[in-house]
């Protein structure tokens, strides 16, 4: 048999007949089709999902505040909401705007009502502090907000002078371990806190005046026997503060100037419990206060959130994830600690549960006094006595020893709405 030598060897694309050649070149040539085809189909669904979350439909949208490096937590205690309309692409556009015009008012304002911090080129309220028996010219929205507090104080509703006391009861409630450094239990604190009282309440320590209306200037006067008792106390230097009001303060300022911006269908709140309509806000919102059912924080009532209405609601213990409220054993039971501190004793009531003042036309600052005087309040005959005072403005509060009760002022049972299981108190 004859050998054959250096045949070459057919590989398996040399063995295909033409047509079984044909028809893997179209096999090939539709995976690389189906693969574009897919690539394109992921493509435009990635766009439509793109576009599709960044779609703006008319409603209220609540603005997410600017980052402020030189006041990082300004904007961690508000949240504004406000209505758009148009086109989504104008929506867009109108939010990113009232964005910014409401993170520069709010930052700007929030610096100037801050009391221990100083910030460049803003004579602030810390700034009036560290400069007793100056004359300070200091902008009208400051201006404005010191003279309503100097009023408040006049008239025995608050005390603008009691820096050293609501910060020494700030320091405790706020502080990692707050039952060891409770007064009742922590003598070195109770000392601290009547000294604080002493403080707020001397009036020969501090005085403080608005020398000029039409220059805006104003002057804190610290004597001498006032600033030798803040050393000996160690405290800082801290007398002007405007405390359980200043997130009222900021909230009827920053509305008042987004109003005149155009921006008037909204609203804005704190955490702290104030909140502020603005005054052509839409309907479908509303004011809630909270109880407790079942040991837990619980939505009690809510009220319509009117154009041009605030509200306050304030409570005797913490929500979820908060730092600061605690309960203190004591013979009667535990004792609620919580922020609503007396301004004229030190002391922390814990018979009211949580309070609300509610109106249809009045300012944050008047909501959050009532509601505070209600947290105050010693006894549930006082509570019973604050309602008769309600005239226009709706007063409720929840007593800790009937936690399911909402006790109201008459008159504004088609206001308040119960929920979850709380009814309202009959009187």
């Amino acid at each position: 048999m004859k050998k054959y030598k250096n045949l070459k060897r057919l590989n398996s694309q040399e063995l295909q007949n033409p047509s079984e050649k044909h028809n893997e070149k179209l096999k090939t040539i539709l995976i690389i089709a189906g693969l574009v085809v897919f690539a394109v189909v992921s493509v435009y669904a990635l766009f439509a999902f793109i576009m599709k979350a960044a779609h703006r439909d008319p409603g209220y949208y609540r603005l997410e505040a600017e980052k402020n490096d030189e006041a990082p937590l300004y904007a961690g205690n508000f949240a504004f909401e406000h209505y758009f309309e148009g086109e989504s692409i104008e929506i867009k556009y109108a939010v990113d705007a009232c964005s910014q015009k409401y993170s520069g008012l709010l930052a700007r304002i929030f610096k100037l009502t801050d009391a221990k911090n100083l910030y460049d080129g803003c004579k602030n309220i810390a700034y009036i502090n560290a400069h007793p028996g100056e004359e300070v010219e200091i902008e009208k929205e400051l201006f404005s907000i010191l003279s309503s507090a100097a009023e408040l104080t006049a008239r025995g509703e608050f005390n603008m002078l009691a820096g050293a006391l609501q910060s020494t009861w700030s320091d405790i409630i706020y502080s990692n371990a707050p039952q060891e450094f409770d007064p009742m239990l922590n003598e070195v604190q109770k000392n601290r806190i009547a000294a604080a009282v002493k403080c707020a309440g001397d009036p020969n320590f501090f005085k403080f005046e608005i020398v000029d209306e039409a220059s805006r200037r104003v002057r804190l006067s610290v004597s001498e026997q006032g600033a030798a008792f803040m050393r000996e106390n160690d405290f800082e230097p801290l007398v002007l503060d405007l405390g359980f009001l200043r997130d009222a303060f900021i909230i009827d300022t920053v509305c008042a100037l987004m109003e005149a911006e155009g921006y008037d269908n909204g609203y804005m709140s704190s955490v702290n419990g104030a909140s502020r309509a603005l005054k052509s806000m839409g309907e479908g919102h509303e004011y809630v206060a909270y109880g407790m059912a079942d040991g837990e924080a619980a939505q009690a009532y809510s009220m319509p959130m009117l154009p041009s209405s605030s509200c306050c609601a304030l409570r005797a213990f913490g929500m979820e994830g908060e730092l600061g409220y605690y309960g203190i054993s004591a013979e009667g039971g535990e004792l609620l600690r919580h922020p609503n501190i007396s301004l004229e004793t030190g002391e922390v009531s814990d018979t009211a549960l949580s309070a609300c003042a509610y109106s249809s036309g009045g300012t944050a600052v008047e909501a959050c006094l009532a509601a505070h005087s209600l947290m105050s309040a010693k006894s549930p005959a006082e509570l019973e006595a604050a309602l008769s005072e309600g005239g226009s403005m709706l007063r409720a509060f929840i007593l800790k020893s009937e936690p399911m009760s909402i006790h109201a002022s008459a008159g504004h049972e088609n206001v308040l709405k119960c929920l979850n299981g709380f009814k309202l108190s009959e009187r």
